[in-house]
């Protein structure tokens, strides 16, 4: 039963979108309908095995962390690129990760590329390799700070903390 509601809920979604986007217009709708059709079926198809979810009482939480973390980062980042005597230490760090496999782990690395002076540039098993735009920042800690917010935003425990070699 679930599942037909959760596909209900998706195509009411999905028209309510097209409805906003297209209008009323019974032309729209005989394009609209077959590909909300189309892209329910994809999304069935491709849908994560196991489910996960959301702490809704934490998004707030994250965004402001989000948000103050890249107003900081992006100060940072203009400042060296206005700044006469740039000091720039850029490097490619290797990161282990602590979030399972899955969607917080996609996540995580989502949110890192958009952070000012960071970019996920690989993944291999359990460890993240980062550029970075200057090695002397406290890379590592905002990481885990990062990972941390992510575990909680998901609802999902982190696993224990290892030797990373990067310190």
């Amino acid at each position: 039963m679930t599942l037909v509601r959760s596909t209900t809920r998706y195509v009411a979604a999905l028209a309510f979108l097209w409805w906003v986007l297209g209008g009323t217009e019974p032309a729209s709708w005989a394009v609209g309908l077959p590909v909300m059709v189309l892209a329910t079926a994809l999304s069935m198809a491709i849908a994560p095995s196991r489910p996960w979810k959301w702490r809704l009482r934490v998004i707030p939480a994250f965004a402001w962390f989000f948000l103050k973390e890249s107003l900081r980062g992006g100060i940072d980042v203009a400042r060296r690129a206005y700044s006469v005597h740039m000091s720039l230490q850029p490097a490619m760090l290797n990161y282990p990760l602590h979030l399972p496999d899955g969607p917080a782990r996609v996540f995580l690395l989502n949110v890192l590329s958009l952070r000012p002076g960071t970019l996920s540039a690989d993944i291999r098993e359990n460890t993240i390799t980062i550029h970075t735009i200057d090695t002397s920042l406290p890379v590592e800690q905002e990481l885990r700070e990062l990972e941390k917010s992510v575990g909680s935003l998901f609802a999902v425990d982190l696993k224990p903390e290892q030797e990373t070699g990067n310190e």
